[in-house]
């Protein structure tokens, strides 16, 4: 059974195609790369999955009761925006419609305590998220994403902008999540992460290349750069 089953999908912004007969279908708990230039539908797909961007064409299914957790790219998150860690992690517990001034359960705060433990990030609990360094402030998105315990975690390019160290912290602590969660990747950071996820996609308004990291006879300099990537096939 499948986590996730697109067909045959297709993405028009009017007259701009984003994707093109798009198919592909995800495991439970597999750990999926997803790369591709800049403009190539990568983030589009995330979103068509997240249902924030309605299919011009085709179908996506997500199997029944998983749940979705996601991680944007912190350059669209406001720095500036007085609120502290804590704060921006419970927000992931905000239902659709909530009134000002929302309350937050106990247990609800025990549990984003629970994850800022488990992430590393508990002694920020009450650091303004503007004084946080860019690898700090990734895994807080993180954490808002996993207060829910979803099944499936969708990350969009979650180490762009973070020092080598700090990537693959991040990424070692996704590969644990992984025991018991889906992940999606959206990643140019191919050379560090290869280690770390089951299978690849490339997207460049067609899904131009799937298969399982194992099955791959190329050697990891193939995912220096993004010219790179088109020379990717099984051999």
């Amino acid at each position: 059974m499948y986590d996730i089953e697109v067909k045959d999908l297709s993405v028009y912004y009017g007259s701009v195609c984003a994707l093109k007969n798009v198919n592909l279908k995800v495991k439970n708990k597999e750990f999926l790369g997803i790369i591709g230039p800049n403009g190539g539908g990568k983030t589009t797909l995330l979103k068509v999955l997240l249902g924030l961007v309605k299919p011009t064409n085709g179908s996506i299914f997500i199997k029944r009761d998983n749940t979705v957790g996601y991680v944007p790219q912190f350059t669209f998150f406001d720095r500036d925006f007085p609120i502290n860690v804590m704060d921006v992690i419970l927000m992931g517990k905000l239902p659709k419609k909530f009134k000002l001034f929302h309350r937050y359960s106990s247990q609800d705060k025990k549990r984003a305590e629970e994850i800022m433990k488990k992430l590393g990030i508990i002694e920020f609990k009450n650091r303004q998220i503007g004084q946080l360094s860019g690898g700090q402030l990734q895994k807080v998105l993180i954490a808002r994403a996993l207060i829910n315990d979803p099944k499936i975690l969708m990350l969009d390019e979650p180490t762009a902008s973070i020092d080598s160290k700090t990537k693959i912290e991040i990424y070692e602590m996704l590969k644990k999540l992984n025991k018991d969660k889906t992940i999606l990747i959206i990643s140019h950071d191919m050379q560090d992460i290869f280690s770390y996820i089951d299978s690849v996609i490339y997207i460049n308004k067609t899904l131009q290349y799937y298969n399982h990291r194992n099955n791959l006879k190329l050697n990891k300099k193939v995912f220096k750069n993004e010219t790179a990537y088109t020379e990717l096939k099984e051999r």
